[in-house]
């Protein structure tokens, strides 16, 4: 699918609003924009100066089906042109990828607003099946490579997490993201430790006390760690339900960032979903568990291969 994708502006009131636009071929709609139109909404036209907003960019300047905006850009040949549009639908929230302020347009119109005779920026290719994208890329190259003559420069096709600089910091932010979560469990862990520490140590006089009754040491382990094992499970499970149940509400809701976001072409969606990955909340209620009956069992143990009279003393 050809298309045609530059960032262009509109003044408000004295302020320049500056946001992407896409161009693409009317009847094409790779994107599925007729399934997100709110209501009476449409697509626009062949070659006409109609176009189709995002809900962002219509909250950011007021506008309803109908109304005409005019927007700048820089031609390719360096120079400045305009063009006014009327408002044919608004696109609803449900396209996440298109949900900050953008504007698409027919793909002729979008040529003549750049001065790009019969050309595109841009070839969107989609798939059916993501696992196809090696093998479609690589035979993407080839045709490309074959449609130059000997000695031209072949344009190159790459995957779409390869040409956004948004996704290649996302995938960094990721990793710091990761960096920070092993941070707040590590301090989460020593919470833990120091409690089930100070909690065995202080009852050294209690450890003493059933050893001088009579209780078997190793009963005398058990007794606690099976204490500290139930201690670890009520309190992590309450956490987890409760973080889990935070992140499925965020994610159906959503954090909007709209606002905050506009202005940036960034290639992503300004409402951010967390994603509750189903290992997760198994992963955190079992090594909270081991961690709480580990710093449970050394300091019992050591406390219990005491002499009993320096266990009553508290020594």
């Amino acid at each position: 699918v050809e298309a045609i994708g530059v960032d262009i502006a509109v003044y408000l009131d004295g302020e320049a609003v500056f946001f992407p636009f896409y161009g693409i071929q009317a009847g094409q709609d790779p994107v599925r924009f007729a399934d997100s139109l709110e209501g009476g909404g449409r697509l626009p036209a062949a070659g006409s100066r109609e176009a189709l907003v995002s809900r962002a960019l219509a909250d950011r300047l007021g506008l309803k089906p109908g109304d005409s905006l005019t927007a700048l850009t820089q031609t390719l040949r360096g120079s400045s042109n305009g063009i006014s549009f009327t408002v044919t639908g608004i696109t609803g929230r449900q396209l996440e990828q298109y949900a900050g302020p953008w504007m698409f347009i027919d793909l002729a119109t979008a040529q003549r607003f750049i001065k790009l005779d019969d050309g595109a920026t841009t070839i969107l290719t989609l798939l059916q099946e993501r696992a196809d994208a090696g093998q479609v890329l690589g035979e993407l190259n080839v045709l490309l490579g074959r449609s130059v003559a000997d000695g031209e420069k072949a344009p190159v096709a790459r995957a779409w997490d390869k040409t956004s600089t948004t996704y290649a910091m996302m995938s960094l932010l990721g990793v710091v993201y990761n960096f920070i979560e092993i941070f707040f469990f590590a301090l989460a862990s020593t919470v833990m430790i120091n409690t089930m520490l100070m909690v065995v140590l202080e009852r050294s006089r209690e450890i003493g006390t059933l050893a001088a009754m009579g209780m078997d040491r190793p009963v005398i382990v058990r007794l606690f760690m099976a204490e500290s094992a139930i201690l670890a499970a009520i309190g992590t499970a309450v956490g987890v339900i409760l973080g889990s149940g935070l992140a499925l509400v965020l994610n159906k809701v959503g954090l909007d960032y709209t606002e905050a976001m506009s202005g940036v072409g960034f290639e992503m969606s300004p409402i951010i979903r967390p994603v509750l990955e189903p290992a997760n909340p198994l992963i955190v209620f079992v090594v909270a568990v081991l961690v709480s009956l580990v710093y449970t069992y050394l300091p019992v143990k050591r406390i219990n291969r005491m002499n009993i009279v320096s266990a009553l003393r508290g020594d």
